[in-house]
């Protein structure tokens, strides 16, 4: 089937994509789709670790509080799925990935470093800060040693 007003290579390119029964805005409206699914359970896993905050400076029941802990592993699971099973669709998409995991790991240590000197001022530093950092950079070493071995 030829498209009114285009190329020789962009006939032969819709041809190709019928032959294959690909539809433009099938892998788009896919990666949308888990883009949006990642970015509704991000949001509501910072809603529930605001939560925990106690913003409305409210004391919160302990049945509540269960549930909130509940639905915070819940939630949590469910984000660590979508991490664990992206797949980048090309080498663009793998840099992406990439830069978003270096800057969240970066933000995440930067946090902690800041919390632990923080804390060393006054002289009580949480003990499950600096596990939590150095957990984050064994982690990170572990899997530098694995991918050069195994991948």
């Amino acid at each position: 089937m030829k498209h009114k007003n285009l190329s020789s290579s962009q006939n032969l390119f819709f041809r190709f994509a019928q032959s294959k029964n690909l539809t433009f805005g099938q892998n788009l409206s896919g990666f949308a789709s888990r883009i949006s699914q990642e970015v509704i359970v991000s949001f509501v896993l910072i809603v529930l670790l605001l939560l925990f905050l106690n913003p409305f400076d409210v004391f919160m029941p302990e049945d509540f509080l269960m549930m909130l802990s509940a639905l915070l592993v819940v939630v949590f699971a469910f984000f660590a799925s979508f991490v664990w099973r992206e797949h980048a669709g090309d080498e663009r998409e793998s840099m992406h990935r990439m830069f978003a995991g270096r800057v969240g790991f970066l933000a995440g240590c930067a946090m902690l470093v800041a919390g632990i000197v923080f804390q060393s001022f006054s002289h009580t530093t949480d003990p499950l800060l600096v596990i939590t950092l150095g957990i984050m950079i064994f982690a990170k070493i572990g899997a530098l040693i694995y991918s050069s071995y195994y991948c």
